[in-house]
């Protein structure tokens, strides 16, 4: 019983309004986030990338942002009228709460029952325990229909449900990157001087100071990245017989990957698409991290002069040996991935993109760094900023006037108590008399018969 109380006691926690407002917050900042993200189709894939991360970022951070920065409020909601019918913010304690002493209660039979009222029949246990306490099936029926029509244990029911989908997708990513480890501890180092110069090309060509680790694995069909703190390179037993054309495209594309940092991006989308399973807007941002980050290092591949047919036929022979599991996938950046395929193929053959200048894309975070800030502070609230300060002071008056009643009704209270205690120690002092009566009554006869007893044996005496 203690533990479903500590467990009801966490969710209504967490059902809280404070909640329900970064849930609005979170809404508004990844719907605008999509919605940009639809309107710059044509848009430089690394530039999508980055709005993609950058709201995902901002929807990790925005409880902890919400909570430090200073509130603002802004009068947006419409103006309501302070009545003093309307319950307040706060609820005053009753007199009569369980923290106060409990009352004398006094026994008494009201002055219309009488003692031959009630058939002694109808008083016995059996009858009395069968008209009071109702069947355990009744019992059952009214806590279900209690339970079902209570809103409150319909949202405890969302709150379980949220947190179990969460620990289960949170698991199974846990489980990706244990497999994806397991992987690069039986992957071989490379041995082989082709793999080796074209890892150094295509690392002098993207400006990567730190050359990669890069091993072969029989267990993988297509190259991967692996690992978030320390990236390496993962290549199928069958590179060994790449042409060196294959061999470059390839690396490019993988060391762009571990110059873009995209194994941590990636970890926070899946982390945050995890978390916040519900959301369709986070979920789609989630997948446009993945998405657009193949994109943009092809983007940095056809940059350094590779030919687009090229790149793309050796894209589809690699992505027709897939066959890895879905369950490594989730942990690591393949080479060509099937279901991003179609798209990134009909990217590679399309007019290539101009960059968006330096001017631009530092308005767009500015904006953004803006439009964040701005969620995090705005706090809404009715009416004007007036009204909003004449309904708070209305607000102090009534809670001082709830006050001055709860501190007169305390003292009636005790003062109730008082007299109730006094009535109940008269009541004792009778019941001390009256059984102090009874006792003398019952002692008073026995000198007598002792009298008696005397002079029945005087007068057989004198007889005698």
């Amino acid at each position: 019983m203690a533990a479903m109380l500590s467990i009801i006691t966490l969710l209504d926690s967490i059902a809280t309004p404070t909640a329900a407002a970064w849930l609005l917050r979170i809404t508004l900042l990844s719907a605008m986030a999509c919605a940009l993200l639809m309107l710059s189709r044509r848009a430089q894939p690394a530039l999508r990338h980055a709005v993609a991360v950058g709201s995902l970022l901002a929807v990790a951070l925005l409880p902890a942002a919400a909570s430090l920065l200073p509130a603002v409020s802004v009068p947006v909601l419409p103006a309501r009228a302070v009545d003093a019918t309307t319950p307040t913010r706060e609820v005053m304690p009753s007199p009569m709460v369980a923290s106060d002493p409990a009352p004398v209660e006094i026994e008494y039979v009201p002055a219309h029952y009488t003692v031959g009222a009630i058939d002694d029949g109808a008083r016995t246990p059996a009858v009395l325990e069968e008209i009071t306490t109702p069947s355990m099936g009744s019992r059952v029926k009214a806590f279900a229909i209690s339970a079902v029509q209570s809103p409150t244990n319909w949202i405890r029911l969302a709150i379980v449900l949220w947190m179990l989908v969460a620990t289960a997708l949170l698991v199974r990513l846990a489980v990706a990157f244990r497999r994806a480890a397991a992987l690069c501890r039986h992957s071989l180092p490379v041995d082989i001087d082709v793999i080796d110069n074209a890892v150094e090309r295509a690392c002098r060509v993207l400006g990567v100071s730190r050359r990669p680790h890069v091993a072969l694995s029989s267990e993988i069909s297509v190259p991967m990245v692996v690992g978030v703190l320390r990236p390496r390179i993962l290549l199928p037993a069958s590179a060994a017989s790449w042409t060196h054309q294959r061999l470059t495209v390839v690396l490019l594309h993988e060391v762009a990957h571990i110059r873009r940092r995209d194994p941590a991006w990636m970890l926070l989308a899946q982390v945050v698409g995890a978390t916040l399973w519900f959301h369709p807007f986070v979920r789609t941002l989630s997948v446009h991290v993945r998405h657009d980050s193949e994109l943009a290092c092809d983007d940095l591949v056809l940059g350094t002069g590779v030919r687009a047919s090229d790149y793309a036929g050796h894209l589809v022979s690699i992505a027709s040996m897939s066959a890895f599991s879905n369950t490594v996938a989730r942990a690591t950046l393949a080479f060509a991935a099937r279901s991003t395929l179609e798209h990134r193929v009909m990217s590679i053959l399309a007019a290539r993109r101009t960059a968006a200048s330096r001017r631009v894309t530092g308005a767009m975070a500015f904006a953004c760094l803006a439009l964040f800030i701005t969620v995090s502070v705005a706090h809404p609230t009715h009416g004007t900023l007036a009204e909003y300060e004449e309904g708070k002071q209305q607000y102090e008056a009534e809670k001082a006037q709830l006050e001055q009643e709860y501190a007169s009704g305390k003292a009636d209270f005790e003062m109730q108590r008082s007299v109730q205690q006094a009535m109940k120690a008269a009541q004792q002092a009778q019941l001390q008399q009256s059984s102090i009566q009874n006792a003398v009554q019952a002692a008073t006869p026995a000198p007598v018969q002792a009298v008696e007893a005397c002079d029945q044996v005087t007068s057989c005496n004198q007889v005698t």
